[in-house]
């Protein structure tokens, strides 16, 4: 894994300027410090009235051409970092169950399946029939 030299930060009203550019790759948040007006990546972190304490990973997303540097890691962890520092004491994904290797990454930064599944929310919009989500867990110590 190559480390990238990204700068990981929270989004600001200044980066409205940057939303149509974002919206190309799902909300995309996060630039390289080689270039900086180049977006290489998102996380969102959602949060639940339901569940106070538990937070959710999503929009979750690398650039194809910035994959394998290690960025995607490094959003991930920064997002946990937040949410403990939010108070969180779990944080939750939804993850394809088709893919047995992004599973597998998730299960490397301490996440654990938890035996729930559910349905994809737009099945018209699907290639695969039936296809859920694995509902992800992992405590935040």
């Amino acid at each position: 894994m190559v480390q990238s030299n990204i700068i990981v930060r929270k989004a600001t009203l200044d980066d409205i300027k940057y939303a149509k550019e974002a919206s190309t790759v799902v909300n995309q948040a996060y630039r390289s410090k080689e270039h900086p007006h180049k977006i290489v990546g998102t996380v969102q972190i959602q949060t639940s009235p339901e569940h106070p304490l538990m937070a959710e990973v999503g929009l979750f997303s690398v650039s194809p051409y910035e994959q394998s540097r290690g960025i995607g890691g490094q959003l991930v962890r920064a997002a946990l970092t937040e949410m403990k520092e939010m108070g969180m004491t779990h944080a939750i994904m939804h993850v394809l169950e088709n893919r047995p290797e992004i599973l597998k990454w998730y299960k490397k930064l301490g996440f654990e399946e938890t035996g729930e599944r559910v349905p994809y929310i737009w099945p018209e919009k699907l290639k695969i029939d039936g296809l859920h989500f694995l509902v992800l867990k992992k405590a935040l110590a």
